[in-house]
């Protein structure tokens, strides 16, 4: 319970995060993953809320700060991995 309690507030300023604030990106059978940002500093963050056990009786939840916007991340869900490729032609396109 203290992990979700972590994330209720802000950790940037530290404020309770509302109630409006958190958007579902994703949603599976015991997986959730969650946008959230901060009315008051406007940061962002990203947290995976995993029920656990038969009945759902355990949690466990991970949040990151962010820079992604709600659409972004909805946008980043679905696609693979970046291959060496991609972050070759970014950074020749990078130079010019």
């Amino acid at each position: 319970m203290n992990n979700l309690e972590t994330l209720l507030n802000c950790p940037v300023c530290g404020r309770k995060y509302s109630t409006k604030s958190a958007q579902i990106i994703s949603a599976r059978k015991r997986e959730l993953l969650i946008h959230i940002s901060c009315a008051y500093c406007k940061s962002a963050s990203l947290a995976v809320v995993i029920q656990q056990g038969p009945a759902a009786e355990g949690m466990i939840t991970m949040g990151t700060l962010t820079d992604l916007s709600v659409e972004e991340a909805r946008a980043l869900l679905g696609k693979g991995p970046i291959s060496a490729d991609e972050i070759i032609d970014f950074m020749e396109k990078e130079r010019k």
